[in-house]
């Protein structure tokens, strides 16, 4: 019997789950990934906080990915979960039924009075893709002011 499958966030446990996606399709099984965008490396974060790689060789594309394996992708994000009817309530698009639901949504941090997300600065390195964020902040600031004069604290 065919089963809906869904890959809830686009974590390192789904990227080697996607690799296989056509497995899946193969045996009829329905293949669907939710994630908000695409999957950041972290083994790559810090050489691309430091420069030495490109945001693009840190960035993986969970949705090509799927659909190569004839698999979907929704570019959503889980806002509930409704176990009794196996649904999940996507914050901009219809539910999405599961028979099988796999969750690695990563982490990211609460939100702390006084950080915004958009503030430039104050940095969290979760999600990993705001690493690029302080990069691009970390140099507007040494071009505007010598080293010396700019204070980079990490907590």
């Amino acid at each position: 019997m065919a089963k809906r499958v869904v890959l809830l966030g686009a974590g390192h446990a789904h990227l080697y789950a996607l690799k296989r996606a056509a497995a899946f399709t193969k045996h009829g099984h329905e293949l669907t990934l939710v994630a908000p965008d695409l999957f950041w490396y972290s083994g790559l974060a810090t050489g691309m906080l430091g420069g030495f790689y490109s945001p693009e060789l840190d960035q993986v594309d969970v949705a090509a990915l799927a659909q190569r394996g004839g698999g979907r992708f929704l570019c959503d994000r889980a806002i509930a979960l409704d176990r009794r009817s196996r649904r999940i309530i996507l914050e901009k698009g219809e539910p999405v039924s599961y028979d099988v639901l796999s969750i690695t949504v990563g982490s990211e941090p609460p939100n702390i009075a006084g950080m915004d997300a958009t503030d430039l600065r104050l940095f969290s390195v979760k999600p990993i893709r705001r690493l690029w964020d302080l990069r691009r902040a970390l140099e507007q600031r040494f071009a505007e002011a010598p080293r010396e004069q700019t204070r980079v604290v990490i907590a």
